[in-house]
């Protein structure tokens, strides 16, 4: 069975800056989460789901921000930091 993994203060409140006021939410919960495959391996998923969505924002940016695509892509976007968030807050000391 796999250890544990827990994060200090700091580390937790490095982890969710960068998962909210970055378009890259997941790196660091993958920088100070590395040692566990599980929080690696969602935290990679979470950083590829929310990078294509945002490559796909970008390139419908000519459309109008009220479009159904545009909007169902920024709600992917914001779930990826939901997930990333709950994954910090799992892996925080108590």
């Amino acid at each position: 069975m796999e250890k544990v993994l827990r994060v200090g203060f700091v580390k937790f409140i490095i982890m969710l800056l960068v998962t909210w006021l970055t378009l890259f939410p997941g790196l660091g919960n993958l920088i100070f989460l590395w040692a566990s495959p599980y929080y690696r391996i969602g935290a990679i998923t979470a950083l590829v789901i929310a990078l294509g969505s945002s490559l796909a924002m970008w390139l419908l940016a000519g459309d109008s921000i009220f479009d159904i695509r545009y909007i169902i892509l920024f709600i992917v976007i914001i779930a990826m930091k939901i997930w990333m968030t709950l994954d910090a807050v799992s892996a925080y000391e108590r």
